[in-house]
């Protein structure tokens, strides 16, 4: 097939935009995410003059800082809900179609409540959203917090994702895959949750990783691991070289004629970002998907 796959990278940590925007730029990528953890944090007009002059475009903004069902007063709700809306003007004003919204999770919260609490709060975000042409998306997340000792978190299976996306019926809320993540968590990260959520996939995060043990890498302090509180500690590493199958992935989601983006995620220690994102560009381009 002639069709390529969108690709973008998401942006490093403590890297200065303009920096990280010639790095993208110097690796043939045309897009890539940032994140707004709080009301200011993000310069409208510095960012978009910061996009436009490196020629790069934005393919998602991250709402992180407020994950909406770890809320609990009014107050703390309608933080929340505000920062997803803010969220909304910003991606639009940076002309960007895809925010991804957090849920999070409380302890004791049980599957059913849950997605009924996240349906409630989402339908608040979407007249928003439709009237600024955006989609809001919800990524399946490990439990990173240690604050879900019964696995029943929206964000942790592809079943309650699913039955999230029909409790609220809307184009303009889909899901963020991200197979990794569903592998951490100690699930099938593929090809199961891509049959089942295909329907409703809008954005996609491609990383790859690899347990991680001390007996065979070392010392936990050259990492930056991904750890899940009931499936242990990952590594991450390029794609291709770890425990997901991101060839058939990718051929998955171009054989299926999704047309959103892939943003390459490092995950990794500072100085091992660049490394990552570059090794992962030379696999991803060596398998033609992209």
């Amino acid at each position: 097939m002639d069709r390529k796959l969108k690709l973008a990278v998401c942006a490093f940590r403590g890297v200065a935009l303009a920096d990280f925007l010639a790095f993208v730029k110097s690796n043939g990528v045309g897009h890539v995410e940032i994140a707004t953890h709080k009301a200011g944090d993000v310069d409208v007009t510095a960012t978009r003059n910061a996009l436009e002059s490196a020629d790069v475009g934005l393919a998602a903004l991250d709402a992180g800082g407020h994950e909406l069902l770890r809320a609990q007063t009014d107050a703390e709700i309608e933080a929340a809900l505000a920062h997803v809306r803010s969220s909304i003007r910003i991606a639009r004003d940076l002309r960007c179609g895809i925010v991804v919204a957090r849920l999070g999770h409380r302890p004791r919260l049980d599957t059913l409540t849950a997605i009924r609490q996240a349906r409630d709060l989402l339908v608040r975000c979407l007249d928003d959203a439709k009237a600024r042409d955006v989609t809001i998306v919800v990524e399946n997340r490990f439990d990173w917090r240690s604050e879900d000792p019964t696995q029943s978190a929206v964000e942790r299976r592809a079943e309650s994702l699913v039955a999230l996306m029909e409790a609220v019926g809307s184009e303009h809320l889909g899901i963020h895959y991200d197979p990794a993540n569903f592998h951490i968590a100690g699930l099938e990260g593929y090809p199961m949750p891509w049959e089942m959520m295909k329907p409703w996939i809008r954005y996609v995060h491609l990383k790859d990783c690899r347990r991680y043990t001390p007996l065979l890498q070392g010392s936990r302090e050259h990492f930056r691991l991904r750890t899940d509180s009931a499936n242990g500690s990952f590594q991450s590493v390029p794609n291709g070289a770890g425990a997901l199958n991101s060839a058939a992935i990718l051929a998955a989601l171009r054989d299926a004629g999704y047309d959103g983006f892939v943003s390459l995620e490092p995950h990794e220690l500072p100085h091992k970002d660049r490394w990552l994102i570059e090794e992962s560009l030379r696999y991803i381009r060596s398998t033609g998907v992209a």
